[in-house]
Formats: structure tokens, C-alpha cells, sequence
């Protein structure tokens, strides 16, 4: 049984340490709401956000940006006063990496990339490979690849 209590413990304090350090055992003020809050502060690792401890001699905290988001910044809440200073995550772009892909643009936002057809690339992304079967009057049209043709060529009128 101890055995099972100790592994319990080192794993705890080897997730505990991926997001949180606590730095001092000394409560520092931070600016909340109207009102001031003793907290014991803590360090928020990049790709986390720190939050404030909403109740008196408690620990500030921190919190995994949401998916999609990232904060680059390691942040000790000891140099926080409030919640204006507080590094926020933020949405990151999504970038077409390879060069047979393009992004596509929903809403104005990159929402994911696809094989550039324009210049000869097809399947789904990161798949895409090379097509050179194209004769001159013929481009690559996706809804042929949707549908399953083996050659997938419009003859331009």
C-alpha cells in the first residue's frame, strides 16, 4: 500500500510542476473586483494563463490556454497588481507549413489548409501529392477528387 501512496505523490508533483511553481510562502495584493486580495503567488509557465486567487490567503493560479491559443510568456504573479497586467492567451494562427498547401479563409479567420490545386497538388492535407497529368485546357477540379475519379481534370471550354 505505500508503495501505491508514493507513486500517487510523484505523479501529482510531476503534473503539479508542468503548470504551477509556487514562489513564496509571503501573500502579495493584487487589484480585484474593487477590493484588494492577499494571495500566495505562484508561476505560470508559457501555454498558461494566471488567474488571481478569488478568496484571501489562497494561491493565484494558472490555467492551460484553450485549444487554438497560447500565452509565450513565463509569468510570476508577484509582478501582477491587476488584472490588466495579466499576460491573456491568445488565438494562434494557423499556418500552412508546406508548400502544396493554402490556407482557407472562413469568416476572415485561416481555418485550416487544404492541397493547392492551383498548382497542382491533391488529396488532404498533409497528404497532398503532385499531379502532372493536366494537358493544356485542363485545370484539377476538387469536387472531381470528392466524388472518386482517378484523373481529376475539367476540360476548360
Amino acid at each position: 500500500m505505500a508503495g501505491k501512496t508514493l507513486f500517487v505523490l510523484l505523479c501529482y508533483c510531476i503534473a503539479s510542476s508542468t503548470f504551477i511553481k509556487v514562489v513564496s510562502m509571503e501573500l502579495v495584493s493584487h487589484w480585484l473586483s474593487g477590493g484588494y486580495v492577499q494571495c500566495y503567488p505562484v508561476v505560470c509557465l508559457a501555454g498558461f494563463q494566471a488567474s488571481f486567487c478569488k478568496l484571501d490567503r489562497t494561491s493565484d493560479y494558472c490555467h492551460s490556454c484553450p485549444v487554438g491559443s497560447t500565452q509565450d510568456i513565463i509569468v510570476d504573479t508577484r509582478t501582477l497588481r491587476s488584472q490588466n497586467d495579466v499576460p491573456k492567451c491568445s488565438r494562434i494562427d494557423i499556418a500552412c507549413l508546406q508548400p502544396e498547401t493554402t490556407p482557407v479563409v472562413e469568416n476572415g479567420i485561416i481555418a485550416r489548409c487544404e492541397c493547392d490545386l492551383s498548382n497542382g497538388y491533391i488529396g488532404e492535407d498533409p497528404l497532398c501529392m503532385k499531379v502532372n497529368r493536366c494537358f493544356r485546357g485542363e485545370e484539377l477540379d476538387k469536387s472531381s477528387m470528392e466524388s472518386g475519379e482517378e484523373f481529376i481534370k475539367v476540360v476548360l471550354q
